[in-house]
């Protein structure tokens, strides 16, 4: 928890911006997740009438990899492309990118430059689906939609309440599966700090460096 209030830890994520893997991925992100989100978004599955994105398993990936800050770049370019590729008749609105912002500073604060365990995907996946898609974006349609005594906002928080409460564990179990396969990859092409666990374990583990810090100032 201390590393979020260091300097260092910021500094680290923009410095991303100079890593040329960092650089490359990031371009690979926005193609992806533009893509995949755009045609989502003209063909959706829908659950209590809200729409199931897979864009859920990226937000993790960008906060390991990049960061809180760096990660910020991909959800703007993302949230513009996808506006303007695949319209979806509904105006720009700069409530979702900062939605999306928020996503992103959130999972660099969870992920970046630390073990990745279960109970951090629980707490970050509810943050995500209760807090941001039927709590902050519910807001946002209400304001968007222009209904008058609420009405929109009552029915997009109950309807997203529904859909997200339901995909919640299984966005969970989905990231567990797919972290716990791409972590070892990760370490392999030295894509993360090599201190990091290539496990995703249920409770946090001090990093190596840290459990050395800690006996250096035992022995002092």
């Amino acid at each position: 928890m201390k590393r979020i209030f260091s300097k260092e830890f910021y500094k680290a994520s923009i410095k991303e911006f100079t890593n040329v893997k960092s650089i490359v991925l990031m371009s690979i992100f926005v193609a992806l997740m533009t893509v995949i989100g755009g045609v989502l978004s003209l063909n959706p599955f829908k659950i209590a009438n809200r729409t199931v994105s897979l864009i859920f398993i990226f937000w993790p990936l960008i906060g390991i990899l990049f960061g809180p800050i760096s990660g910020l770049s991909i959800a703007i370019l993302v949230d513009v492309l996808q506006f303007f590729i695949f319209p979806t008749g509904y105006p720009f609105y700069l409530g979702y990118t900062l939605a999306e912002m928020l996503v992103v500073f959130i999972s660099g604060l969870f992920f970046y430059k630390s073990n990745v365990t279960i109970l951090k995907l629980i707490i970050f996946e509810f943050i995500l689906d209760i807090g941001v898609h039927v709590g902050i974006e519910s807001f946002f349609m209400n304001d968007i939609m222009a209904w008058h005594l609420g009405e929109a906002f009552n029915t997009y928080v109950i309807g997203g309440f529904t859909k997200n409460i339901i995909m919640w564990p299984i966005e969970t179990v989905i990231l567990v599966l797919i972290l716990s396969a791409l972590l070892p990859v990760f370490k392999q092409l030295k894509l993360i700090d090599e201190n990091i666990s290539k496990n995703v374990v249920f409770f946090n583990k001090k990093l190596k460096k840290d459990e050395k810090d800690d006996q250096t100032n035992d022995e002092q």
